[in-house]
């Protein structure tokens, strides 16, 4: 059996202790108030049911980018990466440098720069 993961030790994971995720980033001397937070039985170790709210919390509940292969016209071609033409090595995930590509695309088509992009200015953009 493995050993449950104790709170001090995932607020102390590099990735947690980065915000990446959603969760809290306790400052100096929050730690214990972010655990008491999230530790619903107080026992000092990580439940899956007291995790996905900590993991989760500042995420947005509805997804701003959605990907789905619902709805694909018949003549389409659906043995290619979910993400079209930003996958440039075709290995069906985005690396940091295609993501680096597709934020700067995404930046240019969000005329108004809200951090947004709308239909509006996808359709614009498609129009150029």
């Amino acid at each position: 059996m493995e050993k449950p993961v104790s709170w001090e030790d995932l607020v102390a994971h590099p990735l947690v202790k980065s915000g990446w995720l959603g969760n809290l980033v306790p400052e100096e001397g929050q730690v214990d108030q972010i655990i008491t937070m999230y530790d619903d039985v107080s026992d000092k170790e990580v439940s899956l049911a007291e995790l996905k709210p900590f993991l989760s919390r500042g995420i947005s509940r509805s997804s701003p980018l959605q990907i789905s292969d619902i709805g694909t016209v018949p003549s389409s071609d659906i043995s290619g990466s979910p993400w079209g033409k930003a996958d440039l090595n075709g290995d069906y995930s985005l690396d940091r440098g295609e993501l680096k590509l597709l934020a700067e695309a995404l930046e240019k088509v969000d005329v108004n720069g809200d951090s947004v992009v709308t239909d509006l200015e996808l359709n614009q953009a498609r129009e150029m």
